[in-house]
């Protein structure tokens, strides 16, 4: 980097924490490790910290030096290439043929309809007419 910049970055102060969690965060870890939950949390921080807080921004307090504590500690791992195999070597092989019965499909799609067609011609059992009420019609005689 520059000395400029070095410079330039070294006269920047630092600004205050952002949540009024953070200068209580190794508090409210070690809570956590009791087995506390967050709303013991927030009353042990009412009573004996005087810090008024929700427990819900506990847990999204946590919840995020979590994740990025998780990606500071988690090492980068890269996978190794594969050695290559005798097998790889070969081309694949196609896979087999599937017998399709089109026959089957045929039929299956002829009682769909004929399903539908018989369920478009079922009568309504009422009628309705805005403003009136409902009307039972009569089932027809077999």
């Amino acid at each position: 980097m520059d000395e400029k910049l070095r410079q330039l970055l070294a006269e920047i102060p630092e600004s205050p924490p952002r949540s009024k969690l953070e200068p209580h965060l190794d508090v409210i870890r070690q809570l956590r490790r009791k087995r506390l939950t967050y709303r013991q949390i927030a009353g042990f921080l009412q009573t004996h910290v005087d810090v008024s807080v929700h427990w819900t921004t506990i847990h999204a307090f946590l919840k995020v030096r979590a994740r990025r504590r998780c990606d500071v500690l988690r090492p980068k791992y890269e996978m190794p290439e594969p050695a290559p195999t005798p097998e790889a070597a070969t081309p694949p092989q196609s896979a087999p043929r599937v017998q399709v019965d089109y026959e089957a499909i045929k039929r299956r799609i002829a009682e769909q309809v004929r399903a539908r067609e018989l369920q478009a011609q079922i009568k309504p059992r009422f009628t309705y007419k805005e403003g009136d009420p409902l009307i039972l019609m009569p089932r027809p005689k077999e």
